[in-house]
């Protein structure tokens, strides 16, 4: 057997194997457009603020088993409600952080900052354990199944 044959898919795309693919990939990527649903982490806005509060609300209501909404029995709804909220606040921990590490040693805004980043690790810690409840299965470790209407 040929040492092209033997290599896996993806070294023959790194090694230029198929040309054809390496040229018409930067074209492809370049036309594609992020829907208005998606931001980038550091791109979202001040409705991202707004929203917060409803969506921790939310977050902590699914954990509880309380659905307000009829919206909130569907997995694949709660998933980006709380994924957008964690991209939030770990987008406010590293701002938080940056303010911090900018300050000067005896400034009076530390012990705030400080305790702003202690809380929004906590928030980001149960908003991924709210994470696993919507993806895993009973029976299974969660997060790691695959969203499912069978829950």
């Amino acid at each position: 057997m040929s040492q092209d044959k033997k290599k896996g898919f993806l070294e023959r795309l790194r090694d230029g194997l198929l040309p054809e693919t390496r040229e018409a990939a930067p074209k492809a990527t370049r036309e594609l457009k992020r829907s208005p649903g998606t931001k980038r982490l550091e791109s979202a806005g001040p409705a991202d603020a707004l929203l917060s509060p409803r969506r921790l609300a939310m977050a902590r209501d699914y954990a509880e088993g309380i659905y307000r909404i009829p919206q909130m029995n569907d997995p694949a709804f709660m998933y980006k409600t709380i994924s957008d909220e964690r991209a939030y606040q770990t987008r406010l921990l590293f701002q938080r952080k940056k303010a911090l590490s900018q300050l000067p040693p005896d400034h009076p805004r530390i012990t705030r900052l400080t305790e702003e980043i202690r809380e929004g690790q906590i928030i980001i810690k149960m908003l991924f354990g709210v994470l696993k409840q919507v993806t895993g299965r009973q029976g299974t470790t969660g997060g790691t199944d695959f969203l499912s209407d069978k829950n």
